[in-house]
């Protein structure tokens, strides 16, 4: 028994001592593995370190380019606001402003070989004071509102020339002894430098009276002052005038503030005091550009300033051509007004429809119906439509109306896309001055022209004493426009042809009226 646990206890050691000669030879194969492990994780470690190395070079020239694009953008863009400043700067330099006595100072300007002085607040109305080789240096006075049309226009170009050639050249604006508002100034202080010679001056007028335009005369229909035009190749001003028995149909356009209910104004007052007194209608939803006008008594109405008073004009005036085609009927060889007038006793007047805000009217289908035909059949019948608005749209306007549109004036447009609505092309986008407008007149090229402005106190004067509209406003025919419908019913037509024929359209207002008519409401 004690020899088999010494056997036992040897046989145990021996166990042990196998074991651990076996555990003893594999601790260097073990860290000889880790020592490959560690050694692949740091070449994995370089080669990613040499990847990243190797794409930042790649990419360095990459970056130095956007830097320096994003720095000479910068340098580009501080640039342009320097130059902008500096001609903001430049532009306030050269300006010719009044002093604190609220005057402009006289400018002196040498201009092909003659000294020419001119006062900025006479403008063209007053007199125009320069001197000429001619009369070796003696001050001499032209007054601007008598003589010859073709001598006024003459020395009204010198004017307007002079006025702001300091500005455009800038020329330094010289005082003259006295108030500017004498006998045409005293000698001025300083030899002011010459101007280029052969070199044009688009010297635009930052105003145009339309007193000075008709110049005593008087308006005419048939001799409309518009505006006034510079040739651009001279820079010499010439005015911009219209037969309203062809320009008949005109649209006019702008955004507010930029002269177009002005020129409206300006358009009315001619109207108005014409000597072939034509019938008058007109429609202002602002009641502000046409209120002047309320006490004229060429007026047909009074100034409709609601949609169901500007639709009330235009049925009244649509019975009213009726009225003119059974008496062309009436009358052989009558075609239009002037044939008519000429065979008849009973002569009839020609008809202007002013309507200011058209544009927001025209947004009512019954409205653009009834427009639509007066634009189509006014022409013949003596009926002549101006319709003005801010936002002229090509999705809105009616393509029957447009191509009847004779005459187009637009202002300042928010977009081009504005501007191509009545001018077909773009361009007034860029108009910049007040009361400045592109205009496509019959058988003219487009044409930049400065308005026309009449004074508000101007029109009162005009008006003074007139007992103000021949009628009271028209009301809505509703009566007849259900027994037409009714009578169309009976004639068999079915209730989307009777729409149709009404109203122009379908659905909406045209389908309660004729409901409410046929009594299936």
């Amino acid at each position: 028994m004690q020899k088999a646990v010494v056997y036992l206890a040897l046989f145990l050691a021996f166990a042990c001592l196998v074991v651990g000669l076996l555990v003893a030879g594999d601790v260097p194969a073990l860290t000889d593995a880790e020592r490959d492990r560690e050694r692949i994780e740091n070449a994995a470690r370089e080669a990613k370190l040499a990847l990243e190395v190797q794409q930042k070079e790649a990419l360095t020239p990459w970056t130095q380019a956007a830097k320096v694009m994003g720095g000479g953008v910068f340098l580009v863009a501080l640039g342009g606001l320097v130059v902008v400043v500096l001609r903001w700067l430049d532009r306030r330099a050269s300006e010719i402003r009044p002093g604190p006595d609220g005057q402009y100072p006289v400018v002196r300007v040498r201009l092909n070989g003659a000294t020419i002085i001119h006062d900025p607040n006479r403008q063209l109305a007053a007199a125009t004071v320069y001197t000429s080789p001619e009369n070796a240096g003696r001050l001499v006075v032209v007054p601007v509102v008598t003589g010859s049309l073709e001598h006024q226009e003459r020395t009204a170009a010198r004017a307007q020339l002079v006025q702001l050639a300091s500005a455009v050249h800038k020329h330094a604006p010289l005082l003259a002894s006295g108030n500017g508002r004498g006998g045409g100034g005293g000698p001025v202080q300083g030899e002011p430098p010459e101007l280029e010679p052969g070199e044009p001056v688009l010297n635009w007028p930052s105003r145009v009276p339309l007193n000075w335009m008709l110049n005593g005369a008087g308006a005419s229909l048939h001799n409309l002052a518009l505006g006034v035009t510079l040739d651009p190749q001279t820079g010499q001003p010439s005015q911009v005038r219209g037969d309203m028995a062809q320009l008949i149909h005109i649209a006019v356009g702008g955004s507010a503030g930029w002269g177009k209910s002005v020129f409206l104004q300006a358009l009315a007052f001619q109207l108005v005091t014409c000597p072939e007194r034509p019938d008058l209608a007109m429609v202002d939803l602002d009641g502000t550009t046409f209120a002047p006008f309320t006490t004229s008594d060429r007026m047909l109405y009074p100034l409709a300033d609601n949609e169901r008073d500007a639709l009330a004009i235009f049925q009244a005036l649509a019975d009213e051509l009726e009225r003119r085609k059974g008496l062309y009927s009436a009358t052989p060889g009558a075609y239009d007004l002037t044939s008519y007038n000429q065979r008849a006793d009973d002569l009839l007047s020609p008809v202007v429809l002013l309507c200011d805000e058209a544009t927001a009217l025209l947004g009512d289908k019954s409205v653009e119906t009834a427009a639509r035909r007066l634009a189509l059949r006014g022409r013949k019948f003596g009926l002549w439509c101006v319709l003005a608005g801010q936002d002229w749209k090509a999705s809105s306007l009616d393509s029957a109306i447009k191509n009847q549109l004779s005459t187009s004036v637009q202002f300042h447009a928010r977009s081009p896309a504005q501007s191509r609505v009545l001018l077909g092309d773009k361009g007034a986008e860029a108009l910049a001055v007040p009361g400045r407008a592109l205009a496509v007149l019959p058988g003219r090229e487009v044409v930049e022209m400065q308005a026309a402005q009449v004074g508000y106190n101007e029109i009162v004067a005009a008006l003074q004493g007139q007992g103000g509209p021949a009628g009271a406003m028209p009301v809505i025919a509703d009566v007849a426009q259900d027994e037409r419908i009714c009578q169309l019913a009976a004639d068999g037509l079915s209730k989307r042809k009777i729409q149709m024929e009404v109203f122009g359209y379908v659905g909406g207002k045209a389908h309660t009226e004729v409901n409410r008519a046929l009594g299936d409401e």
